[in-house]
């Protein structure tokens, strides 16, 4: 495993939360997040987000989907994916957010998403919880984005950005909940 730091304590980005706590858009938030996060890594600034907009990708996701993405199973975040892919993501800037490929990760790989940290900003993961984790009252799926690790080893700190928040835990804690996992390339303006 590599113990290769990745630290970005000098980059005064936050997670924001659009609503995450009450529409369960969380493959739609940690997605816009993660594009944010690639903007930050490469230009060191920030995209001016329209709350509105992020709700209506929500809604068009869940359109092109058929489904409702609020139920939130584990292959929508692969299908928010594609329709990023296939349509660009408005968040009310001047031209839509162009994700250029999303190949997946072995979910047990963490090299490959230290990789897709370093070299993409972030790592869009798909996480199981259980009861009791991070205040969950049941089992449920969620997506974050990893943004910084200090290793790979199962004591090694990754900080994920969820609900417009940091949340740091061990690789081995997150390990035991990675379903699903992918390196997202966005062509950054």
């Amino acid at each position: 495993m590599s113990t290769t730091t990745l630290s970005r304590a000098d980059i005064p980005f936050t997670p924001a939360l659009w609503g995450n706590d009450v529409d369960n858009d969380c493959a739609v938030v940690a997605l816009i997040n993660s594009a944010r996060a690639a903007i930050w890594v490469q230009r060191r600034c920030d995209l001016a987000i329209d709350p509105d907009k992020v709700l209506a990708f929500f809604r068009a996701t869940e359109g092109f989907t058929g489904a409702d993405l609020s139920k939130a199973p584990a292959e929508w975040p692969q299908q928010v994916i594609n329709y990023a892919i296939a349509h660009g993501v408005d968040v009310g800037e001047c031209a839509p957010l162009v994700l250029r490929s999303a190949p997946s990760i072995n979910p047990a790989d963490r090299a490959a998403a230290a990789n897709a940290i370093s070299s993409s900003g972030s790592a869009y993961v798909t996480l199981h919880l259980f009861p009791g984790d991070w205040g969950e009252a049941e089992a449920c799926d969620h997506q974050v984005f990893f943004w910084e690790c200090d290793g790979t080893a199962d004591t090694d700190l990754v900080t994920a950005g969820t609900w417009g928040a940091w949340r740091t835990e061990p690789w081995s804690w997150f390990t035991a909940r990675i379903s699903a996992a992918w390196a997202l390339d966005w062509v950054v303006p």
